[in-house]
């Protein structure tokens, strides 16, 4: 074979690298845009009340009858695992919530757990807050979607049926967020954010969603 029917050969397993890539991703974006008509719900202020339990519902029904118009929430599940803690131990499906709110210009926090209530405290920025005030615009466009893992198409292009893992041990991530009128709310499943087989796992990873919970995570860690 010469040189320049190599060249040739490579040039054109290149192109259709190129068209096949384009094909996949063009499929994806439609896939995405199917699962986010199909599946994401209409965000309303009482959001909340789908991904938190009835204590930190409770205690964000109480800020906002004082009149408090500036509250975010974020809870973690931990579906079929059992708590080792001190206060939830033996507890099946353990969850802890946090609860952040900003009130004459001073952002404050409280803690929640199954069996557990901890003392409201200051902290220097409500990050559930600050980072979807800065985001929303973003934020309020996505959706995490699950571990897709094959996409099943008509001959015509349309979508036929799909493969995705359930999510089993993994946590289950719920955020909200109200200021005044506008309001933010996403859940989603640790996996859709760690399992590389996922078709959509570098878009999951990337959105400002993740990057929220991100950041919400490391505060919490830094101030525990």
């Amino acid at each position: 074979m010469t040189m320049k029917k190599i060249l040739y050969l490579l040039i054109l397993n290149v192109l259709i690298s190129v068209v096949v890539y384009s094909q996949q991703k063009t499929h994806n974006e439609d896939f995405y845009s199917y699962w986010k008509q199909k599946y994401r719900k209409s965000v309303t202020e009482n959001s909340y009340k789908l991904g938190f339990e009835k204590q930190t519902e409770s205690f964000i029904d109480s800020l906002r009858q004082e009149g408090i118009d500036t509250i975010g929430g974020y809870i973690v599940t931990l579906p079929g695992w059992v708590s080792t803690s001190n206060c939830d131990y033996g507890t099946n499906s353990p969850w802890t919530a946090y609860v952040q709110w900003e009130k004459t210009g001073k952002a404050f926090q409280k803690e929640f757990t199954q069996s557990c209530q901890f003392h409201e405290k200051s902290i220097e920025i409500a990050m559930i807050i600050r980072y979807y005030l800065n985001a929303y615009s973003k934020i309020d466009k996505e959706i995490i979607l699950p571990v897709i893992t094959k996409i099943y198409r008509f001959p015509n292009g349309k979508i036929k049926y799909y493969v995705y893992d359930i999510a089993g041990h993994t946590p289950d991530y719920s955020i909200f967020c109200l200021i005044k009128n506008k309001v933010g709310f996403q859940r989603f499943y640790g996996n859709a954010v760690e399992d590389k087989t996922n078709l959509f796992y570098k878009r999951n990873i990337e959105s400002t969603t993740n990057s929220w919970r991100k950041m919400i995570d490391n505060q919490l860690t830094r101030d525990n």
